[in-house]
């Protein structure tokens, strides 16, 4: 069976534009992992956008990567502009925090404002852009997060509502179902609902270099390579473009040779990442 295989590009990492913040607490561990294994397993997944490679999934491993004085990054290249590439939302799991803290914290972000609600009132706001989202507390009620007339940038007001809480590694889930959680996380306080934005406000986001809070936007990629196993010394090499791209396609040939590479079109559960 012949094997369409996605666009692997090797590029500068300097050309490479993040539309979100990253964890540094995993860019901590993925440079531990990676000086460990010596391969970049998987590419950072990209799109086109003028000049640069928008980062849709990958900020962290690129930091890792300029971390480790890599000077290039093995991409694979999507079209953002295909229905099949959609764009979800993370939702934010608060746990190990002092409510009263954190709610008087919230309080004290100019143009916030906190107000108890109901779950279908809140996905409503949410929906119209009225909100920077809403929390889910342990009890089930619900407190909405409410821009006021005076706030005009809501990705800056979005990360100082983040930046309340994110003192540690960010954990994030699908569900905006308290109960789910509940006997998964020691002293889990709220779930913060993240608003959901659109492909082309991610890019103008981008290019204005207006990042969003890390680990929010999801994803949905279809053709994903994984295990490509690059070897990080060629990432680090002096090597030209040219070069380092001539390589890259011999080491795809040699994977097909030796029947290396699988396409499952069925979901799949990864243990090991």
């Amino acid at each position: 069976m012949l094997i369409n295989i996605p666009e692997l590009k090797i590029v500068p990492i300097g050309s490479l534009l993040p539309h979100e913040s990253y964890d540094p607490y995993r860019v901590e561990r993925i440079i531990k992992k990676l000086n460990s294994e010596n391969v970049l397993k998987n590419p950072v997944i990209v799109t086109p956008v003028k000049d640069k490679f928008l980062i849709l999934d990958g900020v962290t491993r690129v930091t890792a990567l300029k971390e480790m004085g890599c000077k290039s990054a093995l991409v694979q290249l999507v079209d953002y502009d295909t229905p099949e590439v959609k764009l979800d939302a993370w939702n934010h799991i608060l746990f190990n925090i002092n409510g009263g803290s954190f709610i008087s914290k919230l309080k004290k972000i100019k143009g916030l404002i906190l107000e108890n609600t109901t779950k279908k009132r809140a996905e409503k706001m949410l929906s119209k852009k009225e909100l920077a989202g809403y929390l889910v507390l342990k009890d089930n009620k619900v407190i909405s997060l409410r821009y006021d007339s005076t706030v005009s940038n809501r990705i800056d007001f979005l990360n100082k509502i983040v930046g309340v809480y994110n003192h540690s590694e960010i954990y994030r889930t699908n569900s905006k179902e308290i109960e789910s959680l509940i006997n998964k996380y020691e002293n889990l306080y709220a779930i913060f609902v993240m608003p959901k934005f659109s492909k082309e406000e991610l890019k103008e986001f981008a290019l204005k270099k207006l990042l969003t809070p890390c680990g929010i936007t999801k994803h949905i990629i279809p053709n994903r390579v994984l295990r490509f196993n690059l070897d990080i010394s060629l990432l680090k090499s002096d090597l030209s473009l040219g070069d380092l791209n001539q390589k890259l396609s011999e080491e795809i040939k040699k994977k097909l040779e030796h029947k290396e590479i699988r396409f499952y079109s069925e979901h799949v559960f990864i243990f090991d990442e």
